[in-house]
């Protein structure tokens, strides 16, 4: 908003230059779409990334979590599941995630930044089981409107929604085995018992957690640290523009002599005037414009009568410092490193690999730590890694040769491989008594041991022949 002021001498106008904010926007069905986009062209979740990869705490953490919930890769019982084990070796057949541990790793990062992920579902020609598993940027997935029964049967893909007219999106029919077998017509003149080509040989799993009054996309589980997660990035940006510019955070210029109407010719011989405020107007645009965003700074511009035939040709700059804001900032990023920490329930920096906003270094009371880092994983990852591996236990299933039947919930034959780092904070021999071997062996990601099998420190069992006495007579 601009506000003006006249004197006798002087006009005095204040630029209020207002940051953007992301906020999160309506799903909204466009006149004549076939698709619900998020946002003005879909183009919130793209900046959503891009802002998250500006937050140092808030990438700290999404990584922390990406390694925490991926862990290892797929852990699976080879001697009951020995199809999906040759599976995962090689889950597509181009592409970057071509295995399992690749496209977990991928999937599990779009769901903790954008709370959902897609994979599309290659099915082999018989329409019964999956051949391929391909992962697909979540960003760029676009659901079509809802049937009457409240579920969504395609989707659309678009490399740039922007860009509509460059790149056509592509359709594709949601998740679902039974149409996966449906059949079109036989072509003519092909032999008696061929069948017609499958009508959906490819389809788009889209996973997100349903909550209430959301539909068609994920609700963001940080959305009330959004605010911060801007906060720090915009911090970064503004102490970044300090260094690189010589305008400190406040600054006054001062024009001793302000513009005139000005009259002028154009091309075609015709008069035009310019006033003295579309030149203002013009003149405050163009800083504000320049200083807009991060590094955006409340700029006064002081326009004078020109009495002084020596003032005319300058202007002068007056630097405004501001007391304490260096504190100031400081208590900023903390407020900003707390909130974020608070929504991804991390009781601690440290967790995240970070130092304390207020100083510190990453060391600390051990036992501290590791009840943080167990805190972290049970409420913010362990949630997320059953959800991840439940939705790849569905897909899974419909690999040609799994069977999921019979399997103990105890000791399941499909798991994700762990990684916490304090996972071994037990001692070896209070371990070893108050686990089994099975046990053991899972906590370090071993099989259990198949029926009779002994381990290197078990004795052999002995022979049924003589054995020695402690004479050394033979016995009977």
């Amino acid at each position: 908003m601009t506000a003006q002021t006249k004197t006798a001498a002087l006009q005095l106008s204040s630029v209020e230059l207002a940051l953007d904010r992301l906020e999160v926007p309506q799903a909204e069905r466009g006149r004549g779409q076939k698709w619900v986009l998020l946002g003005n062209e879909h183009q919130f979740m793209p900046a959503l990334l891009k802002l998250l990869r500006k937050s140092t705490t808030a990438s700290a953490i999404i990584d922390r979590k990406v390694s925490l919930i991926a862990g290892e890769g797929f852990k699976v019982n080879a001697a009951k599941l020995p199809e999906l084990a040759q599976f995962l070796k090689k889950v597509a057949a181009s592409g970057r995630h071509r295995t399992g541990n690749l496209l977990l790793k991928r999937v599990v990062k779009d769901y903790e930044r954008l709370f959902g992920f897609a994979v599309q579902v290659v099915w082999a020609k018989d329409g019964l089981h999956i051949a391929e598993l391909h992962h697909e940027r979540f960003e760029l997935v676009a659901p079509a409107p809802m049937n009457q029964q409240g579920d969504v049967e395609s989707y659309y893909i678009c490399r740039d929604w922007n860009q509509r007219s460059r790149y056509k999106p592509l359709h594709l029919p949601a998740f679902n085995p039974d149409r996966a077998k449906l059949r079109g017509p036989v072509p003519a003149g092909a032999p008696a018992g061929t069948q017609g080509p499958p009508l959906e040989p490819v389809q788009l799993f889209y996973y997100y957690e349903d909550e209430p009054g959301v539909d068609y996309f994920p609700a963001l589980g940080f959305e009330g640290a959004l605010p911060y997660i801007e906060m720090e990035a915009d911090l970064a940006q503004f102490h970044s523009s300090n260094v690189a510019s010589n305008f400190s955070a406040n600054t006054v210029i001062q024009i001793n002599k302000g513009p005139e109407d000005e009259t002028k010719t154009d091309e075609r011989g015709k008069e035009y005037t310019i006033t003295a405020k579309e030149q203002r107007d013009a003149f405050e645009a163009a800083f504000a414009k320049k200083y807009q965003g991060a590094s955006g700074k409340r700029i006064l511009f002081l326009y004078g009568d020109g009495t002084d035939e020596s003032a005319e040709k300058m202007a002068k700059i007056t630097v405004l410092s501001t007391p304490g804001a260096g504190e100031l900032y400081a208590s900023y990023a903390g407020l900003a490193q707390q909130a974020i920490l608070s929504a991804a329930s991390c009781t601690s920096p440290m967790i995240a690999g970070l130092p304390s906003a207020n100083g510190g270094s990453l060391g600390g009371n051990g036992q501290e730590l590791y009840q943080g880092f167990k805190l972290f994983f049970n409420t913010g990852c362990k949630p997320h890694q059953n959800n991840v591996l439940a939705a790849f236990r569905e897909l899974f299933s419909y690999v040609n040769g799994v069977n999921f039947e019979g399997e103990d919930e105890k000791q399941p034959w499909l798991s994700i491989a762990g990684s916490l780092p304090v996972e071994f904070a037990f001692s070896e021999q209070l371990m070893e008594l108050i686990m089994t071997d099975d046990e053991l062996r899972g906590r370090m990601n071993l099989d259990p041991l198949p029926a009779g099998a002994k381990t290197a420190a078990e004795p052999a069992t002995p022979d049924s022949g003589p054995t020695a006495t402690p004479s050394g007579t033979p016995g009977a």
